[in-house]
């Protein structure tokens, strides 16, 4: 995991409602008086406190005061891709083995045919069970 530059979630959750429903006007009124009272505030902060690792929180404190320039873009590398590579390589040597498997499989189910079919020319013909 990585501590990026600009945070995703900076804006209050949107509800979405009708312009004519008869609460709206009580609707925004409570929201107003949630978000003055500080209650989203108290549950991010013990929802943080109960549920982040506290290496973790010192982390995202230092990342949020640090002096960080913005660097533009940056040029990908071949380990933005590792992952992405490392299971196409699996997956290429799984379905081989499995390739290899199956002619292994074939090739003892003929052998074992033509013993079978050895067996019953020296018996004359004559096959048992």
């Amino acid at each position: 995991m990585k501590i990026m530059i600009e945070d995703i979630y900076f804006q209050y959750t949107v509800a979405f409602t009708a312009r004519m429903w008869p609460m709206l006007d009580n609707f925004n009124e409570m929201v107003v008086m949630w978000h003055s009272s500080g209650l989203d505030k108290f549950w991010e902060w013990r929802s943080v406190a109960d549920y982040l690792d506290g290496n973790i929180q010192k982390q995202l404190m230092a990342s949020q005061y640090s002096n960080l320039d913005d660097i533009g873009p940056v040029k990908l590398g071949m380990s933005n891709f590792v992952g992405m590579l490392l299971l196409w390589l699996l997956g290429i040597v799984f379905a081989f083995l499995a390739f290899l498997g199956e002619l292994l499989l074939d090739r003892m189910k003929r052998a074992k045919q033509l013993a079978a079919l050895e067996v019953g020319e020296m018996n004359g013909g004559i096959k048992f069970n």
